[in-house]
Formats: C-alpha cells, sequence, structure tokens
C-alpha cells in the first residue's frame, strides 16, 4: 500500500501531465496509483478516466478513418482515394495494429476496474461511476471486434450500464451529470452495436425528462455538464425518432409491395388457362419448332403431284 507522500505524488505527477497533455505519462501515474492503493478518491477516479479517455480516442478516431477507407457497400473501392486497390492489404493490416491497439488500453483499464469496484461497494456514487467507465470501455472493444468477441464485449457492456443504471436511479438526481451520462452512453450502444432503436429511444427519453429534476441542488459547473449532456440526449432523440419513422415508412411500403403481390399471384390463380399460360419455350425450343416446321415444309415439297 502507498503512503500518503507516495499517493500525493503520483496524484501531482498525473496532474502535470494532464496540463501538459501527456496522456501516456498520466494513464501511467494512475495506473500505477491504482496497483499501489487498490483504491481511489472520487478526484482520483476522475482522473483516471480523463487520462485513459484522451489516451483511447486518438486511436479510436484513427481506426474509424482507416475502416471507413475499406470497401463497403456504398463505397465498393475507397481505396482508390488513396492510391488504388493494392493499397488494402496494407490499410487491412494497420487496422489489425489499431485494432490491438485499443483492446490493449481496454483490457488495462478494465484489469483497473475490477479491485476499485470491491473498494468502492459502500460508496454508491463511485460504483455508478465505475459501472459506466467499465460499460464504456466494453462497449469500446465492441467497436473494434466481431463475431464471438463482439458479442462478448456487447454482452459485458450491457451487464455494467445496467448495474449502473439501476444503482443511479436510488441515488443520483435525474440531472446528475453522471447519471445523464451513463444514459447516454448506454442508448448509443442501444442504437449504435444491438439496433435496438425503440430501446435507444426510451432510454434517452426517460433521461431527458427526468433531468428536468433537481437543477436548482447543482453547482454551476454540474449545472453546464448537465445541461450540455442533455442537449446531446435530445439531438440523438430528434435524429432517432425520424429514423424510426423512415423505418416505419420503409416498412409500411414493403408490406403494400408484398399484399400487391399477393393479390396478383391470387388472380392469376383464378384465371382459366390455357395453352399459353402453361407452356414456355426458351429460344432452343423455339429453334426446334422452326427446325419442325421447316422439316413439314420439305415434306410437303417432295410429295408426289396429287391426281
Amino acid at each position: 500500500m502507498a503512503d500518503t507522500a507516495r499517493r500525493n505524488d503520483l496524484r501531482g505527477f498525473a496532474i502535470v501531465a494532464q496540463e501538459a497533455l501527456r496522456w501516456a505519462d498520466m494513464a501511467e501515474a494512475m495506473r500505477t496509483l491504482v496497483v499501489e492503493t487498490q483504491a481511489l478518491e472520487r478526484d482520483e477516479q476522475e482522473l483516471l478516466a480523463l487520462a485513459y479517455r484522451n489516451l483511447l480516442q486518438p486511436i479510436r478516431s484513427a481506426w474509424h478513418t482507416i475502416t471507413s477507407l475499406l470497401p463497403s457497400p456504398d463505397h465498393p473501392n475507397p481505396c482508390a482515394l488513396v492510391g488504388g486497390g493494392g493499397k488494402e492489404a496494407a490499410i487491412r493490416r494497420y487496422r489489425e495494429k489499431l485494432e490491438a491497439d485499443v483492446l490493449g488500453v481496454c483490457e488495462e483499464v478494465i484489469a483497473l476496474l475490477q479491485p476499485l469496484q470491491v473498494a468502492s461497494r459502500h460508496d454508491a456514487a463511485s460504483l455508478v461511476f465505475l459501472h459506466k467507465m467499465a460499460g464504456d470501455y466494453h462497449r469500446y472493444m465492441a467497436e473494434v471486434t466481431t463475431g464471438a468477441e463482439r458479442a462478448r464485449a456487447e454482452e459485458n457492456a450491457i451487464s455494467a450500464y445496467v448495474a449502473g443504471s439501476a444503482l443511479a436511479k436510488r441515488v443520483l438526481a435525474g440531472s446528475a451529470p453522471l447519471r445523464l451520462g451513463l444514459a447516454l452512453n448506454y442508448s448509443v450502444l442501444c442504437h449504435h452495436h444491438l439496433d435496438q432503436l425503440a430501446q435507444a429511444i426510451a432510454i434517452a427519453q426517460a433521461a431527458v425528462e427526468a433531468a428536468e429534476v433537481g437543477l436548482a441542488g447543482l453547482s454551476r459547473e454540474d449545472r453546464e455538464d448537465s445541461g450540455s449532456k442533455r442537449g446531446l440526449l435530445v439531438s440523438n432523440l430528434k435524429e432517432w425518432r425520424a429514423e424510426q419513422r423512415r423505418r416505419q415508412q420503409q416498412a409500411e411500403a414493403e408490406s403494400k409491395k408484398q399484399a400487391l403481390v399477393a393479390a396478383a399471384l391470387r388472380d392469376a390463380e383464378d384465371q382459366p388457362q390455357t395453352k399459353s399460360d402453361y407452356e414456355c419455350y426458351d429460344d432452343d425450343d423455339n429453334k426446334e419448332n422452326e427446325s419442325w416446321r421447316s422439316r413439314d415444309f420439305d415434306g410437303i415439297d417432295l410429295l408426289p403431284p396429287s391426281l
């Protein structure tokens, strides 16, 4: 266990690294503090989150940029933008490197959170913060993985967000920035990763409604933070509801189309059949018929004249 002097030294180093925008150094200081103390004060938890968020953000952004250069249904040959299709193999190799970097950071954070959650089991607000952070880093893992690995990351993110949300409703005001941030990220998981549009809308709508209560009890800084997160939720709701309407319109159009096809098939079945209804010929059939007619015609020419 680190003594007070050691703790203050590591925390001070992290703060100085933050001022210098040296996120790797800041993250290393906070990682060491977690390893040596197995517990963090609330302000130290904020430092931990800030360090790793800023360390990971440029790697995630790079991954999304590189991924956009690979073929997709909308852009079958985007590699041409960076020197032709021959670049695709290099792009894929570099994306694999970025994926490994993202997963490495996420796994490190998740491992650090485990002892902190145990130490914070009697501090509800801190536990909400740590559940949210765990959900976020499992969600980041889901961004860059596929198949069973992605499914596992999504399940872990859901578990963390659900646990944090249930606890937040009991111990935090609806306008608390932490509770709003948790709802924001959970709804994004539902929309972007799970394709659960209705669930995303429900989570965001409930958070926006709850945020209208308790603003008076917040500090000025928290009110600004709360307003910012509420604004993001409202913006997402507007976009997602428009998407929901588009999906409903597409579903209705498809349903009408299927009904018209079914009606046409029923009408066709009710019509009396003629030879043309059930005899179809391809090109070979037509050629054979023409040949048969030609033989008939030739045969007639060869018949002896009638008496």
